[in-house]
C-alpha cells in the first residue's frame, strides 16, 4: 500500500508462556497517539518459554524478491540448534 509499518517488539511478554515474547505490526497510515496491542494488524507470538521472541528485527526490504518488504525477528535465547542458541525468524512482507 506504499505506508510504511510500525513493528513493536515484547520480548518478555507471557500470552503464551513466560517471556516467549511476541511482535506486533501496525499498519501503516496515520496511528493514535498511543498504541496498543489491540491495534496491531498483525501479532506474531514465541513459541516457548524464555526464548524471548522478538528481542531485535529488522525490515524495510525485500528479502525474497516478491517486491514486498519482509521482516527478521529476532529470538535471542531459542533452543532450536543449542540451548539459549537464538534465532533469526523471517516473516515475508504482506
Amino acid at each position: 500500500d506504499g505506508a510504511d509499518e510500525v513493528v513493536i517488539g515484547a520480548d518478555g511478554d507471557d500470552t503464551v508462556a513466560a517471556a516467549a515474547g511476541l511482535v506486533h505490526v501496525f499498519a501503516g497510515g496515520s496511528w493514535a497517539a498511543q498504541l496498543t496491542g489491540s491495534d496491531a494488524s498483525v501479532t506474531v507470538y514465541g513459541r516457548t518459554a524464555n526464548s524471548y521472541f522478538g528481542s531485535g528485527g529488522a525490515g524495510g526490504v525485500d528479502l525474497d524478491g516478491d517486491g514486498r518488504e519482509d521482516l527478521l525477528v529476532g529470538e535471542w535465547a531459542a533452543d532450536d540448534t543449542a540451548p539459549d542458541g537464538g534465532a533469526v525468524w523471517f516473516i515475508p512482507g504482506w
